[in-house]
């Protein structure tokens, strides 16, 4: 649990969500089963936490809190920021 909390803490999210980010973990890593059920149920559950990210982007954006999803939102790596069009 040590490193999803550092990871939790750099990103700037709620350390009182450790608990629902390494239940989405072990659902994605360690599904079991092979196939399209297995499959399906590893996409749902990463279509959770880009769905939280989305959100907690969204949210960088209006109050630009000093943490790394801030910083990573008006990053300048390869050339302008583009608006990404979707969810988020």
């Amino acid at each position: 649990m040590f490193p999803s909390t550092v990871f939790l803490t750099i990103m700037g999210v709620p350390v009182e969500d450790l608990e629902q980010f390494m239940a989405w973990e072990d659902k994605i890593l360690h599904q079991t089963g092979v196939g399209g059920e297995a499959n399906a149920a590893r996409l749902e559950d990463m279509t959770h936490v880009m769905g939280y990210f989305s959100g907690l982007i969204r949210q960088r954006r209006e109050n630009r809190d000093p943490d790394a999803v801030a910083a990573a939102d008006v990053a300048d790596v390869s050339g302008p920021r583009t608006e990404r069009t979707g969810s988020a």
